[in-house]
């Protein structure tokens, strides 16, 4: 019996390489996901052979196997498979795919498959024009709108500042009056009444802004 590896790597040559013995490297495979973008995926897959003469009689090396047989069923699996979340169904696809090749390379004395889907590559070159510069535009707005969120922040406190502080020199004053004109024996004057009624007034009005205000922030 004898054991395959295949690895389908970010970092390999286009054409296949037999890095080690029995042990080959491809290019990625290509999958389309459920939000229709092309992405590159690698993966692994561990082929048990009881019998390598059918493949070595009519291939005439494992490698060429690989490229004209196992990788092309392969490839055309995820390209005409159903558009869906690869990672979350990783399981599932896995579990498909490996019995999917098991049938079809059963008469190549191909006895089990394991298959492992390692990782998806995002791309780093062909993005359509179109979409890198919507994606520009909305990083300069979500940055130009965090600086207004920043002026408008710096506006608010200092409003809230000069509110305070109108209410508190309102009502400071407004006890003055009421003292200067306090008098135990002689009548409560007119002053004095509008003085402690605009203390009242402005104590109310004070809670209403900051509570105004903290609504607004």
């Amino acid at each position: 019996m004898k054991s395959i590896i295949v690895d389908w790597q970010k970092d390999a040559k286009p054409e296949i390489c037999e890095t080690e013995e029995n042990h080959f490297r491809m290019k990625p495979l290509s999958v389309c996901t459920k939000e229709g973008f092309s992405m590159e995926m690698e993966a692994r897959m561990i082929l048990q052979i009881d019998d390598d003469s059918v493949i070595i009689k009519k291939f005439g090396s494992f490698a060429t196997f690989i490229e004209e047989m196992l990788d092309i069923l392969t490839r055309n699996f995820f390209t005409y498979k159903e558009r869906q979340n690869i990672m979350s169904n990783r399981l599932n696809i896995q579990k498909e795919l490996a019995g999917l090749l098991q049938e079809k390379l059963a008469e190549y004395n191909v006895r089990k498959i394991e298959l492992m889907i390692v990782s998806m590559l995002m791309p780093e070159y062909g993005i359509p024009r179109s979409t890198k510069s919507e994606t520009e535009r909305s990083i300069k707005e979500i940055h130009h709108f965090e600086n207004v969120d920043n002026e408008h922040g710096k506006i608010y406190e200092v409003l809230k500042a000069m509110f305070s502080l109108l209410t508190i020199l309102s009502i400071l004053v407004s006890l003055i009056i009421i003292m200067m004109n306090l008098d135990h024996n002689t009548p409560i004057r007119l002053s004095t009444i509008v003085a402690i009624i605009v203390v009242i007034i402005g104590i109310r009005q004070y809670f209403d802004i900051r509570k105004l205000m903290n609504t607004v922030k």
